[in-house]
Formats: C-alpha cells, structure tokens, sequence
C-alpha cells in the first residue's frame, strides 16, 4: 500500500480551520463571562488566535492557496450602510 502524505496545502488549511473553530469558541465564552478578568483573559487569547489565523491566511495567499475574490467598492458601501442600518434598529430595541 503507498504511502500518503499530508500535503502542506492541506496541513494549512487544516490548522486555519482549527483557528477559526477556536476563535468562534474563545468568542462565546467572552460574551458569556461574568468574571472581568476572566473575560480579560479570553479577550487576550482570541486576539492571539485572531493573530494566527491572519498569519496562515497570509501565508495560504501567498502561495496561491486561499485567494478570496476581491470586493468591489459598490459592495463595501452597501455592506457598511447595511450594517449601520442594523446596529440602529438594535440600538433603539435595547433601551433599559
């Protein structure tokens, strides 16, 4: 039977996905911490990973591995007005 071989494509992908599960997880137990420095501590370490995960991406699209399609001005502006328009609807449903 042949050998087979990770390749460093798949290896880096792999971990960048490992990052990104890590990262939603680190996100959640922030939100859902009561304890400040607890809370502190998770910030801290989802910014590591945040680092991480922009390092394999660098590298993954450097190497022609991971190369997103680049968005077009039209589609920022109306992303940015779209999400302006959702964080005022929030803001005036969460009045204490």
């Amino acid at each position: 039977m042949p050998e087979q071989r990770i390749s460093d494509q798949m290896l880096v992908e792999d971990l960048l996905s490992s990052q990104k599960f890590l990262m939603s997880n680190y996100n959640m137990a922030i939100y859902e911490s009561a304890n400040p420095q607890l809370r502190n501590q998770f910030m801290e370490i989802h910014r590591q990973e945040q680092e991480g995960a922009q390092k394999l991406f660098n590298l993954m699209n450097q190497r022609g591995w991971y190369s997103p399609a680049p968005a077009d001005q039209k589609m920022i502006s109306e992303t940015q007005a779209k999400v302006q328009q959702q964080i005022g609807q929030s803001q005036q449903q969460i009045r204490f």
